[in-house]
């Protein structure tokens, strides 16, 4: 009986940490989404040698950014950008909003008029980001 009982505890402790590390597992996993976007000026656009395009996925509800990149070395617009989104942080924001900017030297010269919501897709899939002068 006494062997038992030392047995029995080690093998409870050990099963213990294996389902803690499973459902650990599972429950991490990011289940990511690809944003295929392009961003449109108004007019042609050929952007200085520095110019930088920003394009970020807000949540409306205001709890920060969903997703984010950059690209620089431009070459003439529209430009196709994707962003890569956790598929249920983008559930649980809610109406997120896309926004696009365009800096050269520092500044933003360039931006989107108003925030695109992600559901907003062309037949290809394709969000439209139109980007406008900034005044």
């Amino acid at each position: 009986m006494i062997a038992t009982r030392s047995l029995t505890r080690p093998l409870v402790i050990a099963l213990g940490l294996v389902a803690t590390l499973a459902l650990a597992g599972c429950a991490g996993t990011p289940d990511f989404e690809l944003l295929r976007t392009q961003v449109a000026p108004e007019a042609p656009l050929s952007p200085a040698a520095d110019a930088e395009l920003r394009v970020r996925l807000e949540a409306s509800d205001g709890s920060g950014t969903l997703a984010e990149t950059s690209a620089s070395g431009l070459g003439g617009s529209p430009w196709p950008v994707v962003l890569q989104v956790d598929r249920r942080a983008l559930e649980r924001a809610g109406a997120a909003r896309l926004h696009a900017e365009l800096r050269e030297a520092g500044r933003v010269t360039h931006a989107s008029p108003e925030p695109v919501s992600p559901s907003e897709r062309d037949a290809e899939g394709v969000i439209e980001l139109p980007l406008a002068p900034r005044r």
